[in-house]
């Protein structure tokens, strides 16, 4: 039951997140999105790019 609390926490800012979305709208994140999903290496740290070869 000391599990609970926090999964409330979380459905409650999943919630306020989805709320804040629907209020004020996508705004421009499906261009920066799509840059990076597109682009993914562009983002990759060297450490990140050594670990994935």
């Amino acid at each position: 039951m000391k599990v609970l609390p926090v999964i409330i926490l979380g459905l409650l800012m999943d919630g306020l997140g989805q709320f804040t979305g629907y209020v004020f709208g996508e705004g421009d994140t499906s261009k920066g999105f799509l840059c990076y999903e597109f682009h993914r290496n562009q983002h990759l740290t060297k450490k990140e790019k050594d670990i994935a070869t």
